[in-house]
């Protein structure tokens, strides 16, 4: 880094600029705010750090050079922020147009044509004051600028380039291009006379070098050695080197609830490197505390998508941990929640049964949705489950066995490749040698009002009993009242005329010792039909009403819309009969009606709410009606109209 006496004016803001660079361990550039300046107010002015081509390297001989070493560079209060701005411009040198430029390194004047490769800057490593050790990579260039061309079509240029150990010239010769890790050049227009942001990309692809050594940074007043007009000018503020991080994003970030050796949804990397980085490496972990340390490898996951899946209950935090080229980033953390698969039967209280008798339904609940299950028992507590003879898979199963034993009834489930074995229940099963009923089928039944449900039938053991009666309870277990007419046969088929729930069995009668069945639960649900719009509709004879549509609590097997002139009975089929869902009033003799849908489901037929249809006659009368004799010409009797209701 450059290093001159500078005025005592700077001193302060110097040392706090110098101080506050090295906080930071992402590299920028001394003085890039051109508040400090050497020589200041003298024909010798340059900014801190930076050189023009009062320093500069010439090889022309004492007066040439004298020449070519003009000011053109002084501190401006034009300034973006701060106190000062620096200052270029063109200048007519007599012998050629000399550009206005600035630069980290020296200027090398090896001739008088502006074009001649003698010409550039460079980076001169044997002195501090004209070279800028640099070995970070940053992403872009960012530099305030104000350009002001004598011509509107003029460009002025900046150049950075990143660079290894090597005296690194711009313009570029044949064999500096090898020495170059990247590099971020803009040509500019005018800027209309105000200070506009220019951010410059830098590009690494450009160079065949990595090894950062050293940055030389050039402005100049045109892209062109030569160009432009004597009095074009550049100022410069604010000059700033952006860093961007590297980045691993995963998706879906959403929490996954899986089960021990289930496979999750798919999580996919996606890996955002700044310009300077590119991607070595990467690896999926995971933690069991959230926010890690995340020390877990994941092994063989080092691809751009991870499918979560433990053999372990637990809750689990998945990152992916990609390598920068050095910089490790750590990726946001995706909660995996992973469950044993549960299954439970219940109810699981003893069940002491007799040969052949059902037992009170078990039904399996399952912590997971399982892909399959089946109902297995052993005689022997905890071990030996088998397959009953035909296999029984759904979500319930009834006890019932022909010989006496004990039994220990599970429910096997599977989901994946997990699978999960129920609590037992003990099923004990004595000799028939009491009196005993049961009834069959013992499902429950789901039925509509007035609907006719399955058959039960009565099973008596040892031998038939000498009477028998169904009876019915709204309370499970107890509360069993008669029908309203006794049913004392050996079936009574289900059917009741108000929804609710009701617990079926049958008491026998075995020379008095009365044996109560196990109980049928019949769940019976409201079959409503309703018509809407329920307001009346005032119409003319033949006139086309609002239409009707039906609505039914259960799906019906068929319906038939109805009518009567009387409300509340005696409802008919129409002409055409109408069996939609929908119905559409249409009557072409005047009178009040009352229509109805029928809806019909297992041959339980439910009738909706009446919709009043008035029907009005439409009358046009003249008056007066009178016979008229006249002459020709002569005017009769008006004649008036008058019509039964307001026409179009």
């Amino acid at each position: 880094m450059k290093l001159k006496k500078i005025t005592k004016l700077f001193l302060l803001s110097a040392f706090i600029g110098a101080f506050s660079l090295a906080g930071f361990s992402q590299q920028q550039i001394g003085n890039s705010g051109f508040e400090s300046w050497d020589n200041i107010g003298t024909n010798n002015e340059e900014p801190t750090n930076w050189n023009s081509f009062k320093t500069a390297n010439c090889t022309l001989g004492s007066i040439i050079c004298g020449i070519a070493k003009g000011k053109q560079v002084e501190p401006s209060t034009d300034a973006h922020s701060g106190t000062y701005s620096a200052r270029i411009w063109t200048r007519d040198a007599g012998l050629a147009l000399a550009n206005g430029n600035l630069t980290l390194g020296q200027i090398n004047m090896g001739s008088t044509t502006p074009t001649n490769t003698a010409n550039y800057n460079f980076t001169k490593r044997s002195d501090a004051n004209h070279s800028e050790a640099f070995t970070s990579k940053p992403d872009s260039l960012v530099a305030w600028v104000k350009f002001t061309p004598v011509n509107i079509a003029s460009e002025a240029r900046i150049s950075a380039t990143i660079h290894d150990d090597y005296d690194y010239r711009d313009p570029e010769d044949v064999d500096d291009s090898s020495h170059v890790v990247g590099k971020a050049v803009l040509n500019y227009a005018s800027t209309s006379g105000q200070w506009q942001r220019i951010s410059i990309p830098f590009d690494y692809d450009i160079g065949t070098s990595t090894d950062a050594q050293y940055i030389l940074i050039t402005f100049t007043t045109n892209k062109d050695p030569g160009g432009g007009d004597g009095g074009d000018e550049v100022l410069i503020d604010d000059l700033e080197l952006i860093y961007n991080s590297n980045v691993v994003n995963v998706t879906p970030l959403l929490t996954q609830n899986l089960i021990t050796n289930q496979a999750g949804s798919a999580l996919t990397a996606d890996e955002i490197p700044n310009a300077a980085s590119s991607v070595t490496s990467r690896q999926w972990k995971y933690s069991t505390t959230a926010g890690g340390p995340y020390t877990n490898n994941l092994a063989g996951e080092t691809g751009l998508t991870y499918t979560p899946q433990f053999t372990t209950a637990g809750t689990y935090y998945v990152v992916c941990e990609t390598d920068f080229d050095g910089d490790i980033v750590v990726s946001q953390e995706v909660e995996v929640i992973v469950s044993d698969f549960i299954v439970t039967i219940a109810p699981a209280a003893v069940q002491n049964l007799i040969e052949n008798m059902p037992g009170n339904t078990l039904t399996a609940t399952e912590s997971h949705t399982a892909d399959s299950r089946e109902w297995k028992y052993s005689t022997t507590s905890g071990s030996g489950y088998v397959s009953f003879t035909t296999p029984e898979t759904g979500a319930t199963y009834t006890p019932q066995f022909a010989t006496t034993g004990t039994y220990y009834v599970v429910c096997e489930s599977v989901a994946g490749t997990s699978v999960a074995v129920s609590n037992e229940v003990e099923i004990v099963v004595t000799p028939s040698v009491s009196n005993m009923v049961t009834i069959s089928p013992n499902n429950t039944q789901t039925l509509i009002e007035n609907e006719v449900g399955t058959l039960l039938t009565a099973t008596e053991t040892p031998s038939s009993a000498d009477s028998r009666e169904w009876k019915y309870s709204t309370t499970s277990g107890s509360g069993y009242v008669s029908f309203g007419t006794p049913e004392t046969g050996a079936t009574y088929t289900p059917q009741f005329a108000t929804a609710g729930t009701y617990y079926v069995v049958v008491e026998s009668d075995f020379a008095g010792d009365v044996t109560v069945s196990n109980e049928v639960e019949i769940v019976v649900d409201e079959f409503v039909v309703t018509v809407t719009p329920n307001t009346s509709q005032t119409l003319l004879e033949n006139e086309a009403g609002t239409d009707l549509t039906v609505s039914e609590s259960v799906t019906v097997d068929s319906r038939e819309w109805k009518y009567s002139t009387t409300s509340g009975s005696g409802y008919v089929s129409f002409g055409t009969p109408e069996t939609g869902a929908t119905y559409t009033p249409l009557f072409a003799t005047a009178g009040t009606y009352y229509v109805v849908c029928e809806s019909v489901v297992n041959g339980v037929t439910g009738v909706s709410n009446e919709v009043e249809i008035v029907v009005d006659e439409f009358v046009v009368t003249v008056t007066p009606n009178t016979s008229q004799t006249l002459l020709e010409n002569e005017a009769g009797t008006d004649l008036t109209v008058s019509e039964s209701v307001t026409v179009d």
